[in-house]
């Protein structure tokens, strides 16, 4: 028969809940206002990459006019979506044995580095200090899509439906074939990745957003006959 979690342990995935799906909520946010006051041409999900929003210059980059007035809010945003990340992962951890967790929460702190470095070195900074914006993507983007998948496979499965872990599988798997593509010279050619490099830049980083709102989401509906430790 199912119960409702016990008070403590109700309290923390709650608050892991919300830590996830405000991590995935204010990335959203951030981006969209970011974009919305993009100067001149306008700002395209599909051409220009994420990281062209955080730019604090004006320039071209790539081939690509950058000229973000609010990169101010989107540096914010990664950071905050970081951070939050690495708590609600954090709070998973606390509502049940470390053991079951300590790969979700490990990857969501590289994760979480990633997003800083992405923020506070952006995409304009020359080398060598700059080489740190594309570590931190790196860091962002593989941490966050196997976060997810670790996600699936730590203890949750007590609190969430079985098909999680197939589904934070293949969200995962989508990600990271996303970043192989993006990340390495000739698998896209070049003209297809001049004209579609921010949208396949997006298939590598949606699905961590995917990932945090649905997680998050079930956490905050979960009811078990277990508090979830194992």
């Amino acid at each position: 028969m199912s119960t409702t979690l016990p008070a403590p342990t109700r309290g923390l995935v709650r608050t892991a809940a919300a830590s996830l799906v405000g991590a995935g909520l204010v990335y959203l946010v951030a981006e969209a206002v970011a974009a919305a006051a993009w100067n001149s041409p306008d700002y395209s999900y599909r051409r220009h990459y994420i990281s062209d929003l955080g730019a604090r210059t004006d320039g071209v980059v790539q081939g690509r006019v950058v000229d973000s007035p609010l990169h101010a809010v989107m540096n914010a945003g990664f950071v905050a979506q970081g951070v939050l990340f690495l708590a609600g992962a954090a709070l998973v951890a606390g509502s049940m044995w470390w053991t079951a967790a300590r790969g979700f929460v490990a990857l969501a702190a590289v994760h979480a580095v990633g997003m800083v470095l992405v923020a506070l070195v952006p995409e304009n900074v020359p080398p060598p200090v700059g080489v740190l914006h594309r570590l931190g993507a790196l860091l962002g983007i593989a941490g966050g899509n196997l976060a997810i998948i670790a996600a699936g496979r730590s203890g949750l499965r007590a609190l969430v439906p079985r098909w999680l872990p197939g589904v934070s599988l293949a969200l995962g798997i989508v990600g990271v074939a996303a970043l192989v593509l993006l990340g390495l010279d000739g698998l896209v050619p070049p003209a297809v990745l001049a004209a579609n490099g921010g949208l396949i830049e997006r298939v590598s980083v949606y699905p961590i957003i995917a990932g945090e709102l649905l997680v998050g989401a079930l956490l905050w509906r979960a009811r078990a006959g277990t508090d979830g430790r194992r």
